[in-house]
This record gives structure tokens, C-alpha cells and sequence, in this order.
């Protein structure tokens, strides 16, 4: 699933500037928080959580000029959680890409787990593929946000 998500409403720190990288890594443990949360109210079993337990558990995916939060969240109980991607794209907007890479159930366990292996590799060097043409007032907003980030 590919969305762009307003989420000025979950943004802990307003502005109106480009998104830091903490502020994007700390919006997707907070969309993942809210699934935890559906789950726990579900009363589904906590043996199949897959989610990180802090914004120091999500990655960055560094593609040339975009730079990806990235993690896995979700319910594992009948296939792999959801591999989750987001970037920004403006000061409210963030594109989200939701992955599985589903369960393959094709010869030996091994067999199955290097499947799932080599799909996220390719899934992984997708993402690095994407290209975004931003305009010039939000490229000069990325350039001051990374600018503040390596001080």
C-alpha cells in the first residue's frame, strides 16, 4: 500500500519546515503505537507482536537523496509483519509505504526463509530505486533540515 498521510495532527513538534529525521522516525513509532494499541484491544495474542519498542528501533534507509524510517510492525501470526517505510514530503505530508513480503510455503522451512530473505533485499533496493522530484521551495527546505541534522 503506497499513501501520502497528512499527519500534522500526530507531529509532536509543529513547525513549518521540513519534517527532521526525529520527527519522522517519532511519527512512525507513533503510527505503529496506535496498531499495538488496536491489537491490545482486540485482545490478540502478544506472542504474534511484531513492533519496535522505541524510536531507536527504527531505521534509516539512505537512498541518494531520500531518507527512509523504516520498520517492521504488525500481527505475525499467519504471515511475516508489515515492512513499513515512510519519508517526507512536506512539513504535513509523508509518503508511507506498507509492505508484507507474505509467507511462502514452497519446500523446507530454510527454503522459505531465504525466499523471504531475497524478497525484502529486493524490496529494500525498490525503495533505494524511488526518485522524487521535489519543487523548489520544499528541495530548499530539505537541504536546510539535513544541513541542521549533520551540525
Amino acid at each position: 500500500m503506497i499513501q501520502i498521510l497528512d499527519v500534522k495532527d500526530l507531529k509532536s513538534a509543529k513547525t513549518d519546515t521540513l519534517f527532521s529525521r526525529h520527527q519522522y522516525t517519532k511519527v512512525l513509532f507513533e503510527i505503529t503505537e496506535r496498531l499495538r494499541n488496536i491489537l491490545i484491544e482486540a485482545k490478540c495474542n502478544t506472542e504474534f507482536y511484531v513492533f519496535p519498542k522505541s524510536v531507536e528501533e527504527i531505521n534509516i534507509v539512505e537512498s541518494d537523496d531520500l531518507k527512509w524510517a523504516q520498520t517492521k510492525a504488525g500481527y505475525a501470526e499467519a504471515a511475516p509483519a508489515d515492512i513499513t517505510f515512510v519519508t517526507p514530503l512536506s512539513n504535513d505530508l509523508l509518503l508511507v509505504i506498507d509492505t508484507n513480503t507474505k509467507k511462502f510455503d514452497y519446500g523446507t522451512e530454510e527454503e522459505n526463509a531465504a525466499m523471504r530473505a531475497e524478497a525484502e533485499a529486493d524490496l529494500f533496493d525498490f525503495i533505494k530505486s524511488i526518485r522524487i522530484d521535489f519543487s523548489p521551495e520544499i528541495q530548499a527546505q530539505i537541504d536546510e533540515a539535513r544541513a541542521t541534522e549533520s551540525v
